[in-house]
């Protein structure tokens, strides 16, 4: 209840200090006026808070927001986790930056591609993350080709044999592909693409193990990763054969780049790498009042980004008969889905969402899925499906791809894991909504980095 309480305060404050200020002709009158106002709203509801919960509104100094021609309010509320930063409204004269809305982000596109934004765009703009992956490889690499050589240790991905005939050959499918992925940006090229360092330029290493192994077999396996000092990260891709999972937990915490191992409190990562790529994909999009929704939030990624939108203040709902428990829970009709502005598909089931179930228009659809539709190495959109069917990408503003969505995104986060975890210190990134730029399979948004300095 304090949470919801606290939320109700936050929007109350947001209302108050985005109302217009018709009188105030100068910036300077705008800035004391609304920084007069957060003042007194701060006392007022300091007083309706329950006693050790701190209530804080910040801004910047006149100085630095005159020159950016806007005033970013800052309200936090601890240690309930509210923290989020909004613009104030000045009548149209030094309004703010804040989080844009994508309504914002197509008018500001509109003004600055007018010509490209005439041509057809065939659905939903696309939201890559290809760019994403590529600037932080490429701000990161130089740091950790300067790094001591003695904190480059070497990094392990486990992947499991395929056999076509497994019932479970899809998802191994699509984990192999995952687990090649990780080989590329944590290491050096090899073969007939050696010297092309595409990676961080450490050693790494993908072992397929049988995914008939034996439980003590593969619990010597990870003993080994364990006990290995020049081993400084492994992750074991998942889904791992059946009676494999708790075997997993048991790998050293200090070495987890995936949250899988079983003692929380000692690894550094709390939740899975994709889920926590989905949730900076999400962090654009998500401005105050929109309504998110997790299909899938029963499962390992799911429910990592339900537990970190949480944590962010934002509260997201769930569709999937196996939460029934939870507050966030709406039930397992997927024509629920056209309550929400932003839909974040975990799921991994072939063409799930579809145009019927929707309403047209939709923020965002977050596509985790990566289905194979054959076994062949070159895994492209033309034999890889997710779960958003052709008929929903009409429905919504904009869409991740499957494949080049949120895999690369996720890869990036493992490069800052990585870097983390090997104690090399990096600049943390965010992703922003960039341009729009037109291509021959339609319209793509690209995500711009920003690091911290």
């Amino acid at each position: 209840m304090d949470r919801k309480r606290h939320r109700e305060i936050f929007e109350e404050i947001k209302k108050e200090l985005q109302k217009p200020e018709k009188k105030n002709n100068t910036f300077s009158k705008f800035y004391k006026s609304k920084t007069r106002r957060a003042k007194l709203l701060e006392k007022k509801y300091q007083k309706r808070l329950k006693k050790g919960i701190k209530l804080k509104i910040s801004f910047g100094t006149l100085e630095k927001e005159k020159k950016d021609q806007d005033i970013d309010f800052r309200v936090k509320i601890a240690p309930n986790n509210i923290d989020e930063e909004f613009p104030a409204n000045n009548n149209g004269k030094g309004g703010g930056k804040g989080i844009k809305s994508p309504e914002k982000l197509l008018e500001d596109f509109k003004k600055k591609f007018k010509e490209e934004l005439k041509k057809d765009y065939k659905g939903a703009v696309q939201v890559f993350g290809g760019v994403t992956r590529r600037e932080v490889k490429n701000k990161y690499r130089p740091i950790f080709d300067k790094a001591e050589p003695k904190k480059k240790k070497k990094v392990v991905v486990i992947t499991w044999t395929i056999d076509e005939s497994d019932p479970y050959w899809v998802k191994h499918r699509a984990s192999l592909s995952s687990a090649r992925e990780k080989e590329k940006i944590f290491g050096k090229l090899t073969g007939e693409n050696s010297g092309k360092n595409l990676g961080l330029g450490l050693e790494a290493e993908m072992r397929t193990l049988p995914t008939d192994i034996s439980q003590v077999e593969f619990a010597r396996v990870i003993d080994s990763l364990n006990k290995d000092t020049n081993i400084g990260a492994v992750i074991v891709q998942s889904p791992p054969p059946k009676g494999l999972e708790n075997i997993v937990k048991k790998l050293n915490p200090k070495k987890d780049l995936d949250a899988l191992s079983g003692d929380k409190d000692k690894r550094m990562f709390k939740y899975p790498a994709t889920s926590e790529g989905i949730v900076r994909i999400v962090e654009p999009f998500a401005e105050a009042g929109k309504k998110i929704v997790v299909l899938g939030g029963g499962g390992f990624i799911g429910e990592g980004v339900i537990t970190m939108l949480r944590e962010k203040g934002v509260e997201p709902h769930i569709i999937d008969p196996r939460v029934v428990d939870d507050s966030g829970y709406q039930g397992k009709d997927l024509a629920l889905m056209k309550k929400y502005d932003i839909i974040i598909s975990t799921v991994g089931k072939e063409g799930l969402i579809k145009g019927k179930d929707l309403k047209g228009d939709h923020t965002l659809i977050v596509d985790t899925g990566f289905v194979p539709l054959e076994n062949v190495d070159k895994l492209t959109s033309k034999n890889v499906k997710g779960d958003v069917d052709p008929t929903a990408k009409s429905k919504t503003k904009f869409v991740t791809p499957v494949p080049g969505g949120t895999g690369p995104v996720e890869m990036a986060v493992l490069m800052e894991r990585v870097a983390k975890l090997f104690g090399i210190e990096v600049p943390s990134w965010k992703v922003e909504a960039d341009n729009i730029e037109s291509k021959e399979d339609g319209a793509r948004l690209k995500l711009k980095v920003v690091f911290d300095k």
